[in-house]
C-alpha cells in the first residue's frame, strides 16, 4: 500500500506509477506465492525503491504509539480506509474498477 501511494501520489507523468506494477510483477514471479519480508526487500530492489523509507510508511500507517503491528489491537488507517471504499462501492477485490461511483 506504501509503494502504490507513494508512486501515485509522486508522479503526475505515469512514470512512477509504473514501479508499482513492476513491484507486483516481481512479486508474483518470483515468490511462489509466499510475500514475506525478505521477498518484498528483494522486489524492492528490483524496482528501485528505498526499504527503509517504505518501512517508514508502514510504521506510521499504525495507530499504536510503538507502531508495533503485530498487537492484534493495532489499527492501521490504510487498511481501514480500503475497508472503508469497499464497504461503500460494494468491492472486496484488488484491483478493482468503479465505473460511475
Amino acid at each position: 500500500m506504501c509503494l502504490y501511494k507513494w508512486a501515485y501520489n509522486k508522479d503526475e507523468e505515469g512514470n512512477l506509477k509504473n514501479m508499482f506494477w513492476d513491484y507486483i510483477h516481481v512479486i508474483h514471479s518470483e515468490c511462489d506465492g509466499i510475500v514475506n519480508e525478505d521477498c518484498s526487500r528483494n522486489a524492492m530492489e528490483r524496482v528501485d525503491r528505498d526499504w527503509d523509507e517504505n518501512q517508514e510508511c508502514v510504521k506510521m500507517s499504525f495507530d499504536a504509539p510503538e507502531k508495533d503491528w503485530k498487537l492484534h489491537t493495532t489499527n492501521n488507517s490504510m487498511i481501514d480506509n480500503d475497508i472503508k471504499y469497499w464497504s461503500k462501492f460494494g468491492s472486496s477485490l484488488f484491483p478493482s474498477i468503479v465505473i460511475n461511483n
